[in-house]
């Protein structure tokens, strides 16, 4: 991550972070795989422009879905609005200045660590790239 902070290119990338809008709806775990899977499969378009880890948290019945991205340009890509599951998230973009947001951005990308002191553990992720 020392390097990704000393390289990254602020006027060309973004980071976003994601969480599932019906967290209250995921009880088992193998679904909620699927589910995740399902929506990077359909963002084929988005490869150029972004990459992502998509985590899961907590234990069956009480799931949560939550992930970070880094897109190429300032604004969530219209390849990834265009995706019907994106509706389903909602996106707010990384203060780059808070070491916070540094932090769990780190979290994310090595799927280990506090995440922001979430009260659920982690469970199982994906990356998209």
């Amino acid at each position: 991550m020392p390097w990704f902070w000393e390289n990254l290119d602020t006027e060309g990338y973004s980071i976003w972070f994601c969480d599932y809008k019906y967290n209250s709806e995921l009880e088992k775990t193998f679904m909620t795989c699927n589910l995740i899977g399902g929506f990077i499969q359909r963002l084929d378009e988005l490869r150029k422009y972004g990459f992502g880890s998509l985590l899961i948290f907590g234990e069956e019945p009480n799931l949560e879905i939550s992930g970070c991205w880094l897109f190429r340009g300032l604004e969530v890509p219209e390849e990834m609005k265009e995706c019907p599951d994106s509706e389903s998230y909602t996106f707010r973009k990384a203060d780059l200045s808070s070491d916070a947001d540094k932090e769990l951005i780190g979290d994310y990308w090595a799927w280990e660590g506090k995440f922001g002191g979430r009260d659920k553990p982690f469970n199982q992720g994906k990356v998209f790239k």
